[in-house]
């Protein structure tokens, strides 16, 4: 375990940077060897003061929110993916201008 400095204000959040580049790059690999594009879930990692070095390994965000798929065109740019279980009318045209691509539940939805 890395040695926290004494001035490191307590509670808060670290990141390892080395650990996380050293997953970033296993999921690169992923990537490559199987010809797949693996894309950040901010449902469960929205640092998103680290969504520079995530860039140099994934091409996009999943989001399910307009709030979500905000903070993913703001912080990282590039594909935006949005699913959510229902989409509100008055939402969708903001949900439209910020995300490249939308899932559906249904033909219906």
């Amino acid at each position: 375990m890395t040695e926290i400095p004494a001035h490191v204000p307590s509670p808060c959040y670290l990141l390892e940077v080395a650990k996380l580049r050293a997953n970033l790059a296993l999921i690169d690999r992923v990537q490559k060897e199987s010809g797949c594009t693996i894309i950040l879930a901010l449902k469960g990692f929205a640092m998103w003061s680290s969504f520079p070095i995530v860039r140099e390994y994934l091409s996009g965000c999943s989001t399910s929110s307009y709030n979500e798929a905000r903070l993913a065109r703001e912080h990282f740019g590039n594909h935006i993916h949005l699913y959510a279980p229902a989409y509100t009318e008055t939402e969708f045209p903001d949900l439209i201008e910020l995300s490249d691509r939308i899932s559906f539940n249904s033909l219906t939805q």
